[in-house]
This record gives structure tokens, C-alpha cells and sequence, in this order.
């Protein structure tokens, strides 16, 4: 059988016999203050929700003397609350019995500094934007002594911005938010890279500046934030612009379109590109040399067809592109040369 008394639960073994006068309350002074007044209940405490055994006491009965009982108490339960201090957001579990309290202001010495004159809120640093979690810590409380609480930051949010540095060169990286201002300002500080130095951030993308080949990622000394990481992009260079001129030609009694596939002499180291008779494979060579190569004549009754191999020989990457016509003409120090009858169609693969 079971009474219960101020909140708490006593639970103890009483004989058959003394069954039905223990259900009756008794105000006797030979009852002990515990179950005195109570009427006893036939069951355990545990199954009135007295789920937490806090040890065993000895009990006054009228009927049988001292006779130990199990306590046992109902188990606390807590509420998720949150301060918040200098922008950093304190969370813990609070009793429920301490909900009110702790909602209230407290300027005591006994509350520690993270959440001194702070009143607490119901919920979770989650919920209120705090969502970068930096750890736990022991924080003083006036009710119970230093308890554990999880420290919570708001995410930094960043920006993209790109510096236009040596060389041609676009650096971009995230800048947070609260430093664009100050990195829109060139800075002539040793503190800043010679990447980024003299020169101030704009906020986008190198990719919308023009500054579209990536080359990786470089480590950039900044000023607030120490080296970190930056993409370092260049502008893409235009592929050489080649004329060739087309004839129509009368092959077995059948009008062709006819294209002479030019040699080439003393390509520039940048674009060098050796054209291998008849075969007519590309490949890009590493140091400054002559390429000599013949003239290759080819034709078709299909002037797309004659358009697409031309293409794919002096530009194979680009031999999806489209072509125009256009004057035939010297390029960075490279001339193309052609043979064959006079040009009836110039036409430009880029």
C-alpha cells in the first residue's frame, strides 16, 4: 500500500488483516507525520507515477510501530530556455518549478555573467536564429549552482566579392558581410597580399567580369581574417581567326566545293599548332618553333560537309561552332597560306 504526503509517496507492506482500517485516514499521534491524515491505497507508488526512489524512511504506525517505507518523489521535469547576451545565445534545461523565476531579470552576483540581468525565454537558441553551435559551458545560477548550458551563434553570412589584381588576374573570395565596406577600399597595408594590395574588392563573381578560366585556388594574406583561401581566374583567350577560301570546281561532270586547308609558317609560341598532312592532327607544342607543312585540298558536293572538316582541322575544339564569311587575314604573327582557284566564299572558323 501507498500514501501519499506533501507531493511525496510512501510505499510500504502492510499485513492482510490491517488492510481495510489503513484505507481510513488517521489523525492519531501514534500515526507517523508522513502518512497521519492519509488514507492508504492498495498498489505501489510507481503506478501512481512516483517514478523516483529517494531511499527508504522509518514510519510511525498505530498498528504495528516503526515500519520502514520506500520515498519516492514525482520525476522533475524541465523547460528549454534560452538568454541571450552580447549577441551569443545561452541554452539550458530549466526545472519547471523555476520557469517563472528565471524569466525574471536577476542582477544577483550568484548569476554568472553570460546571463546577468537577462531575462530567460521559453524555447531554444535554434529557434531564435542561433544555429552555429560553439560548445557548452558552465554558467553560475542563483537556484542551483553552475549548471551546464549550450553556447549557440548566429552563422556569419558572406558575400562574393573579386579583386582585379597583377598580371591580369581576378582573385575572388566569400567576404563577410560586416567587412565588404572596408574591403571595397583599396589598402596599401603590408597586412594585404600583393594579390589584393591597392586595389579594392567589388562585390560579384570574376566569372561576370570576364574572368572566366579557373586556375585553382591560391592563399591570400587579408588584413581582418589572416591568409585564406581565394579562386584565381584568367581571361579566356580567343582562338585565332583563320580565312579559307572555298572554290567550286566541276569533278566528273558534278559541281564540288572545294577548300584548300592552309600551311602554316613560323607560328608564335601562344598558339602553335602543327597540322599533319593528310592525317591532320592537332597538338600543342611547349617551346617557340616553325611548323612547315603543305597545303591540303578537300572537297565535296556539300558545302556543310567541306565547312565542318576545315573547321575541325585548324580548330578541332571548335568545330561545332558556326561559321561566316569574312576577309581573309595575318594574325599574331602567324600567316596562313592557300592554294588553289580564285576564293568564291571566305569562310571564318572561330
Amino acid at each position: 500500500m501507498y500514501f501519499v504526503s506533501n507531493g511525496d509517496c510512501y510505499q510500504g507492506a502492510t499485513l492482510n488483516q490491517y488492510v481495510n482500517a489503513a484505507k481510513i485516514p488517521d489523525s492519531r499521534q501514534c500515526a507517523g507525520l508522513q502518512i497521519r491524515n492519509q488514507g492508504g491505497i492498495v498498489g505501489t507508488c510507481a503506478s501512481a507515477g512516483f517514478s523516483v526512489s529517494a531511499g527508504n524512511v522509518s514510519v510511525d504506525t498505530c498498528h504495528a510501530g516503526p515500519l520502514p517505507f520506500a520515498k519516492w518523489t514525482i520525476p522533475a521535469t524541465s523547460t528549454a530556455m534560452y538568454f541571450v547576451q552580447d549577441n551569443i545565445c545561452y541554452e539550458g534545461a530549466t526545472q519547471d518549478k523555476f520557469v517563472k523565476a528565471a524569466a525574471v531579470p536577476d542582477s544577483r552576483q550568484c548569476a554568472g555573467p553570460e546571463i546577468r540581468n537577462q531575462g530567460a525565454f521559453v524555447g531554444t537558441c535554434s529557434s531564435a536564429g542561433f544555429n552555429v553551435n560553439a560548445g557548452s559551458i558552465q554558467i553560475d545560477t542563483c537556484h542551483l549552482g553552475p549548471i551546464p548550458f549550450g553556447k549557440w551563434t548566429i552563422p556569419a553570412t558572406s558575400t562574393p566579392m573579386y579583386f582585379l589584381g597583377p598580371n591580369d588576374t581576378c582573385y575572388q573570395g566569400a567576404t563577410q558581410d560586416k567587412f565588404v565596406k572596408a574591403a571595397a577600399i583599396p589598402d596599401g597595408r603590408q597586412c594585404a597580399g600583393p594579390e589584393i594590395r591597392n586595389v579594392g574588392g567589388i562585390v560579384g563573381t570574376c566569372a561576370k567580369a570576364g574572368w572566366a578560366v579557373n586556375h585553382g585556388n591560391v592563399q591570400v594574406d587579408t588584413c581582418h581574417l589572416g591568409p585564406i583561401p581565394f579562386g584565381k581566374f584568367e581571361k579566356a583567350v580567343s582562338a585565332p581567326k583563320v580565312a579559307v577560301p572555298v572554290t567550286k570546281e566541276m569533278i566528273n561532270g558534278e559541281v564540288h566545293h572545294c577548300a584548300v586547308i592552309p600551311a602554316v609558317k613560323a607560328a608564335p609560341a601562344s598558339t602553335v599548332k602543327k597540322i599533319a598532312t593528310k592525317v591532320k592532327t592537332l597538338m600543342n607544342l611547349a617551346a617557340l618553333v616553325t611548323v612547315d607543312t603543305p597545303a591540303t585540298k578537300v572537297c565535296s558536293k556539300d558545302l556543310a560537309k567541306v565547312t565542318a572538316k576545315v573547321t575541325a582541322v585548324v580548330h578541332p575544339a571548335k568545330a561545332a561552332a558556326s561559321t561566316k564569311a569574312v576577309a581573309k587575314k595575318t594574325h599574331s604573327g602567324a600567316t596562313y597560306l592557300a592554294t588553289g582557284a580564285a576564293a568564291a566564299t571566305l569562310i571564318f572558323m572561330a
